[in-house]
């Protein structure tokens, strides 16, 4: 396969990360209630389900690493519609590498918890637990910025369908709001943004025209 194939292609890599997002929250078998149960809990927890937790945890870190992949394709799409400032591209490819990486700072402090758990003390377990919720909160704002500035990209130029660049725009509006509604836009507003992304970009068989006025 060339580059050329390569590069029209690539796209889809968003496709496979949200993928193995889904595979991974299919086979996670979550958490314990991070307001209500004791540390106790999570210690049993982690200790019960460790398995599970590693099988999980690899499918999201694959597909992190597939996300870091597709950042780098919607930076290259993005920055030729654009133009010369690439102001916005610049947000969104940087907001990206950030999602990339507090989702992988998020799906990892509970697989830890579990490999030590012979030798954790029930406060660490717990402790683990909340640390990897607020790494979680953290992705969501990271995430956000990605889904603003390519949407403000998308409503200004040919880059991708307007309506997909406001499907963003309120998804992340909807992830500051945080609580439920902002986990439900995360989860999984943002794996379903990141398929259409993904797929839009495949199909089109020529470059994005046009630059933000």
């Amino acid at each position: 396969m060339n580059s050329s194939s390569l590069a029209r292609w690539a796209p889809l890599t968003g496709v496979a990360a949200a993928l193995l997002w889904i595979v991974g929250i299919v086979t996670d078998p979550g958490i314990p209630d991070l307001f209500v149960a004791s540390g106790g809990e999570w210690l049993t927890f982690v200790t019960e389900n460790e398995s599970g937790i590693y099988v999980s945890r690899l499918f999201y870190l694959v597909g992190n690493f597939l996300l870091i992949i597709f950042v780098g394709t919607l930076r290259t799409r993005l920055s030729a519609a654009e133009g010369s400032s690439a102001h916005w591209t610049a947000i969104a490819f940087g907001s990206g590498i950030a999602t990339a990486a507090m989702l992988t700072l998020a799906q990892t402090p509970v697989a830890a918890a579990a490999a030590a758990s012979d030798g954790l003390e029930a406060q660490a377990a717990q402790a683990l637990g909340i640390v990897e919720y607020a790494f979680f909160i953290a992705a969501g704002i990271t995430a956000a910025a990605l889904l603003v500035s390519t949407g403000v990209i998308a409503t200004r130029t040919a880059a991708l369908p307007s309506w997909l660049g406001w499907v963003g725009i309120v998804l992340a509006v909807l992830m500051l709001v945080g609580g439920t509604v902002g986990f439900i836009a995360l989860l999984p507003g943002f794996p379903l943004w990141l398929i259409a992304t993904s797929i839009v970009l495949t199909v089109r068989d020529r470059s994005p025209d046009g630059a933000i006025q």
